[in-house]
């Protein structure tokens, strides 16, 4: 059996908060995310009918990666809901 190397966790915290605001990075989500909404709407809105979404309710996202569903989950719970993107 061979050892697991220590995995650095703030490290990797940081690496990541600095490529999700990294200018390129940013830029390239603001170019392209109107079309990746385009392509995901329908899966959004099933799951908000599946999901009975409605104004007020706490919801998590997880592994939210470009940040929809979350979007619309948040405009959907707005304004005293709450949503969880992880």
């Amino acid at each position: 059996m061979t050892a697991t190397p220590d995995y650095d966790t703030e490290r990797c915290k940081r690496l990541s908060e600095e490529e999700w605001t990294d200018p390129a990075v940013v830029s390239s989500w603001d170019k392209w995310h109107a079309h990746f909404d385009h392509f995901s709407r329908g899966f959004t809105e099933e799951m908000l009918r599946v999901g009975d979404v409605k104004k007020g309710m706490h919801v998590l996202d997880l592994a939210s990666g470009s940040g929809e569903p979350a979007i619309t989950l948040a405009r959907t719970v707005a304004p005293d809901g709450e949503v969880t993107a992880k």
